[in-house]
């Protein structure tokens, strides 16, 4: 029997709804979140959310999938900046794999550690231009390897209080260089190959000064 004009609606006006099955158990509600924003629940028969669609805090957007034991296995969230995230997670809920947009235009892939940090990044800014970072099972940054401006590669590496303390970098004009550096991340020690092949080494001291220069012939 086809419905009435009476008996439809434009505009229904709730609170909440809620999709039961046969059995009258609850399946899915739409209503509001924990923090006040909108949120559709999908369940199991048993009570239990599988699939979470909500517009959280400060309007960010997410989805979120759920084990059976209610842990969290996968999150796509959204911010009002233009960055987008994907995190996969392990059974324990702690973030394994996050793939990310950064401000519209930078990429990034992370891999983290049992400890929940981020111990591998893969990496594109905004120009193009990518970087690999290692971390280690505290988070702090250890080893960068990176394209610069141009292509040029580049290598540093930090001790435990993420201070540089090296660099190798081939320079945009093709020559080689490497720099060590002391704790207060001055340059104190600078090798590098001339156009000719020829090696230079330059120890500095702590105002920046070349305090000794060992030039190397052929010979």
């Amino acid at each position: 029997m086809e419905a009435s004009d009476s008996e439809v609606h434009e505009v229904v006006c709730a609170r909440r709804f809620e999709l039961v099955d046969e059995a009258g158990t609850v399946r899915a509600v739409l209503g509001p979140g924990p923090d006040g924003g909108p949120a559709l629940i999908f369940a199991t028969p048993e009570g239990d959310a599988r699939l979470v669609v909500d517009l959280h805090a400060e309007d960010r957007p997410q989805m979120v999938f759920f084990n059976a034991a209610g842990v969290p296995r996968i999150e796509f969230k959204t911010d009002g900046e233009g960055s987008a995230a994907l995190t996969l997670r392990d059974e324990s809920g702690g973030a394994r794999v996050g793939i990310g947009i950064v401000n519209e235009k930078a990429a990034m892939v992370q891999l983290f550690c049992g400890t929940g940090e981020a111990g591998v990044m893969l990496a594109a800014d905004e120009l193009g231009n990518p970087m690999i970072g290692l971390n280690d099972t505290s988070g702090r940054p250890r080893l960068l390897l990176a394209l610069e401006a141009g292509g040029a590669p580049m290598v540093e590496m930090r001790d435990a209080g993420e201070r540089l303390r090296a660099n190798v970098e081939l320079l945009s004009d093709g020559t080689p260089r490497l720099t060590l550096l002391n704790e207060e991340e001055q340059p104190r020690l600078v090798a590098s190959l001339d156009d000719d092949g020829l090696p230079t080494v330059l120890f500095k001291d702590k105002e920046g000064r070349v305090a000794r220069e060992l030039p190397f012939g052929d010979d």
